[in-house]
């Protein structure tokens, strides 16, 4: 079983369709996403919308190989662990990775995004 403070859950904002990861251990918070992109708020994706855009199915919705590529933020604090498991495509399936590794894959920005 992965630890919490390991486990990224990713999220779809209807702010510009953008995406970010956060802890699954942490409490969300929506402004802080939009700041990160220069925004004000933002609210989160309704499930078809999120399903369309990213071509996968809720529940299994990876950052990787989706159909649109939008922006990407990831957790600050994920920057400290040695590894993070993301969502590999499906339910169930995770993916173990350097942090690092993450960002640069995604080219995602870091910032603070947890309440």
């Amino acid at each position: 079983m992965m630890p919490p403070k390991q486990s990224a859950a990713h999220a779809v904002t209807a702010f510009d369709g953008i995406e970010w990861l956060r802890w699954v251990d942490r409490e969300v918070s929506l402004k802080k996403p939009a700041l990160a992109f220069q925004g004000k708020t933002a609210k989160m994706m309704r499930p078809a919308d999120a399903e369309r855009l990213t071509g996968y199915r809720i529940g299994g919705i990876s950052p990787f190989a989706q159909k649109k590529r939008v922006p990407i933020a990831i957790e600050e604090a994920a920057l400290r662990e040695s590894t993070v498991f993301l969502n590999g495509g499906q339910r169930g399936l995770q993916i173990e990775l350097e942090p690092n590794d993450a960002r640069k894959a995604l080219d995602a920005i870091v910032r603070p995004l947890t309440a």
